[in-house]
């Protein structure tokens, strides 16, 4: 044959003996994490921190409350004037044509009633 390959043949016992002589060291094991205890200044500190960021979160919260609370006042105030206007506005004056076209239909209506078309 041209190649030439060379198969080493184990036999089952061989191999089981291989495989207890590893052990445990053919599995992969995860390195245990140290983790170091927080000291009592790194807890008080924490704690400070969370009682910052909450009393932030409650004024971001009032602030907003208040926000909405001005913009609602502002459109009531807003709408309050807009119908205070529109009671107040006087009534405007006739131009000389509007007068003059009252003048003309008063005069057609009292010829139509005394012709008797107009009841």
């Amino acid at each position: 044959p041209r190649f030439q390959t060379e198969v080493n043949i184990i036999s089952p016992k061989a191999r089981d003996e291989d495989v207890q002589s590893l052990g445990d060291a053919s599995v992969p094991r995860r390195t245990p994490r140290i983790r170091n205890k927080k000291t009592a200044e790194q807890e008080a500190r924490e704690a400070r921190n969370a009682l910052v960021d909450n009393h932030l979160e409650e004024k971001d919260l009032i602030m907003a409350a208040k926000a909405k609370q001005k913009e609602a006042q502002e459109r009531a105030d807003a709408k309050a004037a807009a119908e205070t206007e529109a009671v107040q506005e006087e009534p405007r004056k006739l131009s000389e044509y509007e007068q003059q076209r009252l003048v003309r239909v008063a005069r057609n209506e009292e010829r139509l009633k005394a012709l008797g078309l107009l009841v």
